[in-house]
């Protein structure tokens, strides 16, 4: 079976400079694992900016890169609505909580593969860190 690592981590509002950064310790953190999983806790964002939608679409585009995927967790219900009008929402599996988004992973899947255990991972500082 394979093996695929889950990358948790908490996403809080950021300015521009703040997200790139984020993106670039995560690029720099999935570089080395095969089919990546990422969760973004969502619990702390209450509204959803162009930096964020930005930062959200990078995300999945480097996880895609190394054909993983994103999966958003706790998302504020202004935040969900916001995404599904612009389209936005049908990019991203949403759960209700961290520990949804992270078993998701050990689903199945195309095909009926399935995943070994996860080892979960948190490898990014929460925004208020850096």
């Amino acid at each position: 079976m394979n093996r695929r690592a889950v990358i948790v981590t908490q996403l809080r509002p950021l300015n521009a400079k703040k997200a790139q950064e984020f993106l670039r310790r995560l690029t720099e953190s999935i570089t080395t694992i095969v089919r990546p999983g990422i969760v973004l806790d969502c619990s702390s964002l209450d509204r959803l900016d162009a930096d964020i939608l930005d930062l959200l679409l990078c995300c999945l585009e480097e996880a895609l890169k190394c054909n993983g995927d994103v999966r958003l967790a706790a998302l504020h219900p202004d935040v969900g609505a916001l995404l599904d009008s612009i389209g936005a929402g049908s990019l991203f599996q949403i759960f209700t909580t961290v520990n949804e988004a992270t078993e998701s992973f050990r689903r199945p899947a195309f095909g009926g593969v399935q995943t070994a255990e996860i080892p979960v991972r948190e490898v990014l500082p929460s925004a208020d860190a850096a």
